[in-house]
């Protein structure tokens, strides 16, 4: 069949239109590779920078301790700048369990995660520090003056820049399976004219490895500790939602989901779970986890393969609670979210160069800090307490046995500071154990002695 001139002629435009179309399709998607190859050597630049001034740093006991109480041993120490931090300590170094991870090195993996999603969270690194001449290991996490945490703040007091920055840790979370939060780890750094919630930065963000089925995107699910308690605050912001209380820009949302989503399995793992991502004191320690990692590559692909479809249905289902609909659209350009990252890190490039510098200058501390502490003892009591609520002992044995294991540790301890600090939690654990009720003190009572900064 022959075809007419026009026909002829539309065949051919049509023909190297779609060459053309082709084309612009091939390029589009080579720049965007390039754009995403470059982001990624400006995170490397700054990985690499965070790690060598964290090296130059040298620490010494703080004045002023800023958190004495909670289950992890934890004491505040200031950098060689003046600057705080938190050292939250494990076990001790020559001691612990290599083919183990701990919730410390669990916590440093997802700060750079989150902080390659561009979401704001305390710096943390992996050290040993010596505390009365004994090598203990752990995390180092740079303090945060705040404003209080979201406890203080309903979900009706929270800015749309909050959320925006809520939502994203969610989709972070659902990822690594994190699907309960608690309130008081969202702490706040700013209010806005109105004194809603601005900006958020969250801490303590320890995962484990695990089956990403072990939580649920659904609206009435509660992470197993978090139901007892009532503390999670991700179900109260769904309340919130579907109530019409307040508003979540989900389509908004979705467009980072497509960006977590489609970044490439590969590079994902090579970024982050690679021990060449780490420097060389980590990663010998990092690689011991490499069959656990392993296994928890899989379920975290599968998840983050049908994060679009899973995310969807969620927002759907809490959008149809509110006798709401929602428009979605699949976004693959990835330029604008690259782009801010991008800024984001060229600016904490150009202030970890300043750092370096001032830290070349910066007096450099004893390699040994003293305090009031030891670290056993700790342990000791945060078993008695542990073995005392869950029921498993009487009152009368646990402190027989506290007493015992505590009198052991301080007959061979050396260190003058260990000693006293022995003596002060025996006293504790005899004024507990003697009494007719239990005080809460012994709930508690393992905290930091109160005078953890030895007397000079």
């Amino acid at each position: 069949m022959k075809l007419g001139r026009r026909s002829f002629l539309f065949a051919f435009i049509l023909f190297f239109s779609l060459l053309a179309f082709h084309a612009i399709v091939s390029i589009n998607a080579k720049e965007d590779k390039d754009v995403q190859w470059e982001f990624i050597k400006l995170y490397k630049e700054w990985l690499k920078l965070n790690d060598e001034t964290f090296r130059m740093m040298s620490f010494k006991i703080s004045s002023c301790q800023l958190l004495k109480r909670g289950c992890t041993p934890k004491i505040t120490l200031d950098d060689n700048l003046g600057r705080k931090w938190i050292f939250k300590m494990t076990h001790m170094d020559d001691a612990r369990p290599l083919d183990h991870y701990t919730e410390q090195e669990t916590a440093v993996l997802l700060y750079r995660i989150y902080k390659f999603f561009g979401i704001e969270t305390p710096r943390i690194h992996l050290t040993t520090i010596s505390i009365n001449k004994k090598k203990i290991f752990g995390s180092i996490q740079r303090f945060i003056p705040n404003k209080g945490t979201l406890i203080e703040y309903s979900p009706s007091q929270i800015s749309s820049h909050g959320f925006d920055y809520i939502l994203k840790k969610h989709v972070i979370d659902s990822l690594f399976s994190l699907c309960g939060l608690r309130a008081r780890h969202f702490l706040i750094s700013s209010l806005d004219e109105s004194s809603k919630v601005k900006n958020l930065i969250h801490t303590d963000n320890e995962f484990y490895f695990e089956n990403p089925n072990s939580c649920s995107l659904t609206h009435g699910w509660f992470e197993p500790r978090a139901k007892i308690y009532h503390t999670d605050y991700y179900h109260e912001i769904w309340e919130a939602y579907t109530t019409g209380k307040i508003n979540l820009d989900f389509e908004k949302n979705f467009v980072f989901i497509n960006y977590v989503s489609g970044f490439p399995d590969d590079v994902f793992e090579e970024m982050f779970f690679s021990t060449k991502m780490f420097d060389s004191k980590e990663s010998s320690r990092f690689g011991y986890m490499e069959n656990i990692v392993k296994r928890f590559l899989h379920f975290l692909f599968t998840r983050k393969n049908t994060l679009n479809n899973d995310f969807l249905k969620f927002y759907k289902s809490l959008a149809e609670k509110r006798n709401s609909s929602l428009e979605f659209y699949e976004d693959k350009n990835s330029r604008g979210i690259i782009a801010t990252l991008s800024r984001n890190f060229i600016k904490e490039i150009k202030y970890l160069k300043k750092e370096k510098s001032k830290l070349k200058e910066a007096p450099i501390y004893s390699s040994n800090i003293d305090a009031m502490f030891s670290l056993e003892g700790f342990f000791f009591l945060r078993e008695a307490g542990n073995a005392y609520l869950k029921k498993k002992e009487s009152l009368a044995s646990v402190g027989l046995n506290l007493l015992e294991n505590l009198s052991s540790l301080k007959a061979v301890a050396v260190n003058e500071y260990e000693k006293k600090t022995l003596e002060f939690y025996i006293k504790e654990a005899e004024e507990v154990c003697s009494s007719a009720e239990v005080s809460t003190n012994f709930i508690e009572m393992h905290k930091i002695a109160n005078f953890l900064v030895p007397e000079t």
